[in-house]
């Protein structure tokens, strides 16, 4: 509701949005606040700026109107519409009796020098007669009556100014006033049309939306002229510069012995002939000149196809490895060899067969094949002649003859990678001219990436689904459909310091409807709850209980209201009032009707 009027006795309130019905509320408000004369001016033009709400109140004349303008706490009221101040010029009044004389006062300026009256005609030349005696002085005669005030003259020249008057006593200091109450929010909202179509003298409402504070007297201030609550956020701060590369790490611990390598390949084929049919190798291979030393010597039975024969081990100078022959009387003759482990397979050899078919019992890697590179295939081997090459940013490589590593380039050119305390990673640069499309944009929606991309205006318009500023029918003008225009009532049945009883209350008169209205809701709230019991309410269509409008409300929940829904029709000359119908016991004070509609 909004406050569109008033009378000596009430104020009138009507809808907030149109078509706008109206009541007529008895002013019962809290007591106004006083006034103070705080001076005069010229015009409505020189009244002074730059007051605020703790002005409120303070009112100035305006001589070339004779009304007084008081200041609402956030404007003046608008030109003419002053309170009559200073009334007409009465009639002249009898010429009063001369009073005594009064002290004298500081001498104010010199008034205007009235007009020089006309010069009366000169009599006639009288005799001049004997000069008689001094006589004695006589008493002062009595004040004569002051003649009639004179036509005011001509402003004259500006007079010289009066002396300063001796300056007066200090006056002593006044009681000290009472603690104010401070300052009390009512309310809050989200934007200014959301403020209460009409409050109480002196609340104040917060909005957020311009974190301004909003105080009612008569009427809201103009929106963005609250007081304001919270300052502006600040400017975001600019960014830190980038800090100095850190030092390089100290060398990290030796890393966990690698895994052990492939096995390497395997020694040339050895000439079996050279090895066992020279005749200084059947006795003690201590004359062998190949690092070995006889070691033992005995009979054996390692293989069955040596039979029982005798055998000779030896081992090299370091003992790192060692090897056995065994020889029978019936030809055959077998080696082996231990390498700091077991036993490795018998090889047999027989004398006459010498060719690579004739020896038997080979292990695998040899039964492959007489080259190296057969038994490499078998053990998926590699030729030590492979090299490994440094690829773009690397050094180091070469063959698998020995082990081999590969260093990282560090540079500046295309062909070697950048440290990472290198300078460059921290000089700030402006990015050279590139272009994104759309879909390069990583977080882009559909709908953003259409309007993007959109060829032109219209197209845009098509993605989110809206028209042009210029289309005809934003400017068409309709009357509202019947049914879909919002109509509320908040009807004031009891003021705030009525206390509750059977009946209409303070407005028995009711709201005459201006048009059709269908509500569908009405809350029922008070200023005071009942003692206990219950508080019963309705609403009344031309002095008839509305059905479904009833609300029986607890005392623990009047203050917060109760609320009744249904369908609620009324047609245009309807009068609509609020019923009580039960109290509780010690009924408290006020009530009103929060009643949702529309027209």
């Amino acid at each position: 509701m909004t406050l569109i009027g008033s009378t000596p006795d009430a104020i009138i309130l009507g809808a907030t949005e149109t078509p706008t019905g109206a009541i007529l509320v008895p002013a019962r408000g809290r007591d106004g606040r006083s006034v103070e004369i705080v001076g005069a001016v010229a015009t409505y033009a020189a009244l002074p700026a730059g007051l605020g709400v703790d002005d409120e109140g303070k009112g100035y004349v305006v001589n070339a109107d004779g009304k007084a303008y008081f200041w609402t706490g956030s404007a003046w009221p608008a030109n003419g519409t002053g309170a009559q101040f200073v009334g007409p010029t009465g009639a002249t009044g009898s010429t009063g009796a001369t009073g005594a004389q009064g002290a004298q006062g500081v001498a104010g300026p010199t008034g205007s020098t009235g007009a020089t009256g006309a010069a009366g005609a000169t009599g006639p030349q009288g005799e001049t007669g004997p000069e008689g005696p001094e006589g004695p002085e006589g008493p002062q005669g009595d004040t004569g009556a002051t003649g009639p005030t004179g036509a005011t003259g001509a402003t004259g020249a500006q007079g010289p100014q009066g002396i300063q008057g001796i300056q007066g006593a200090t006056g002593a200091t006044g009681p000290e006033g009472p603690q104010g109450e401070g300052l009390h929010v009512d309310g809050q909202v989200d934007t200014y049309a959301e403020l209460p179509g009409t409050a109480d003298e002196g609340e104040a409402w917060a909005v957020g939306a311009d974190a301004l504070l909003y105080i009612y007297s008569g009427g809201w201030p103009a929106e963005g002229s609250g007081v304001v609550i919270r300052g502006p956020a600040g400017p975001t701060g600019a960014t830190g510069a980038t800090g100095a590369a850190g030092a390089i790490g100290a060398t990290g611990a030796t890393g966990p012995t690698g895994p052990t390598g492939p096995q390497g390949d395997p020694g040339e084929d050895a000439d079996i002939d050279t090895i066992f049919t020279a005749p200084t190798y059947t006795g003690d291979l201590d004359s062998v000149s190949l690092g070995w030393r006889s070691w033992a010597q005995g009979s054996v039975s390692h293989h069955p196809s040596l039979g029982d024969g005798l055998s000779s081990t030896f081992r090299n100078e370091d003992d790192t490895a060692r090897g056995q022959l065994a020889y029978s009387v019936t030809g055959p003759y077998g080696l082996r060899f231990r390498l700091g482990g077991s036993w490795g397979t018998w090889s047999i050899f027989y004398p006459g067969h010498d060719s690579w078919t004739d020896i038997v019992d080979k292990p695998a890697v040899i039964a492959a094949g007489a080259n190296a590179a057969a038994a490499r295939a078998v053990i998926s081997a590699v030729a030590t002649s492979l090299t490994l090459t440094a690829g773009t940013g690397l050094t180091g490589g070469g063959d698998l003859t020995a082990d081999r590593s590969f260093a990282v380039a560090y540079g500046t050119s295309s062909t070697t990678a950048c440290r990472g305390d290198d300078a460059r990673l921290s000089d700030a640069r402006t990015p050279t001219t590139h272009t994104h499309t759309a879909t390069g944009i990583s977080d882009s929606t559909s709908i953003g990436r259409t309007i993007l991309t959109a060829a032109d205006a219209a197209a845009v318009r098509t993605a989110i689904s809206t028209i042009s500023s210029g289309d005809s029918r934003l400017t068409d003008t309709r009357t509202p459909t019947t049914g879909t225009v919002p109509y509320d009532v908040s009807f004031i049945a009891f003021g705030k310091d009525t206390t509750r009883a059977t009946g209409t209350g303070d407005n028995p008169f009711g709201l005459k409807l201006q048009r059709a209205v269908t509500f569908t809701s009405v809350t029922y709230r008070v200023a005071t709850a009942d003692a206990s019991g219950n508080l019963v309410v309705e609403l009344r269509k031309n002095g008839s209980a509305v059905s479904g409008s009833s609300a029986t409300i607890a005392a623990a929940n009047q203050v917060a209201g109760g609320t009744a829904t249904g369908t609620y029709a009324f047609a245009a000359g309807d009068i609509l009032t609020v019923q009580i119908t039960g109290v509780g016991t010690t009924p408290g004070k006020g009530l009103i009707a929060d009643i949702l509609g529309l027209a």
